[in-house]
């Protein structure tokens, strides 16, 4: 992957510069630092708990970094303020219905920067990603609650498939939504 698709640069509504780019292994303690906070802040948004995260040694977070940093099967997107993580994305190259697709995952804004154009731009730089190893479609899960969310993402062109889960040790259910992803070369 060329350079252009792991680092784009982009300024918020609230007038600070974010910077957002794709991890590299020595950043792991900023996804750990970023990953906890998501976790505590929404915890019915994820599947791993506050404690499990909390119980992980360093070499998880260490692996994770390294995974997310370099290839076409993971990648792991930081928004940085002033060297701060702010915002957190990760994309996986996953089957969707017999199609390799792109699955996106543990998206994050901090408080402070939402509603201002980072989640865009972070969604974007993910599915850039998915773009540059032809994925056709991107898809996400997302509490059926969380009303925020799902406007933004069906705002960003995320339209529901009908598929419902349950999310394991709660009542809440997830709603599946995918996004065409048009070749940006044509």
């Amino acid at each position: 992957m060329d350079s252009s698709q792991d680092c784009r640069n982009t300024v918020s509504g609230l007038g600070m510069a974010v910077e957002i780019r794709r991890i590299q292994p020595h950043e792991w303690k900023d996804a750990k630092s970023i990953r906890l906070e998501m976790l505590a802040d929404t915890p019915s948004a994820y599947l791993t708990t506050l404690a499990e995260a909390t119980a992980f040694g360093d070499h998880v977070w260490i692996d994770r970094a390294v995974d997310g940093s370099a290839g076409d099967q993971q990648a792991t997107f930081l928004g940085f303020d002033q060297m701060n993580p702010v915002a957190m994305a990760v994309g996986l190259n996953r089957d969707v219905g017999g199609v390799a697709g792109l699955l996106v995952v543990s998206v994050y804004v901090k408080a402070a920067h939402r509603g201002t154009a980072l989640a865009s731009e972070l969604m974007a730089a993910v599915e850039d990603w998915g773009r540059s190893w032809k994925a056709p479609l991107a898809t996400l899960w997302v509490t059926e609650t969380n009303e925020r969310a799902r406007g933004f993402y069906e705002k960003i062109g995320y339209h529901p498939t009908g598929d419902r889960k349950a999310i394991p040790r709660s009542s809440d259910i997830e709603l599946r939504l995918e996004k065409h992803l048009p070749d940006s070369t044509g």
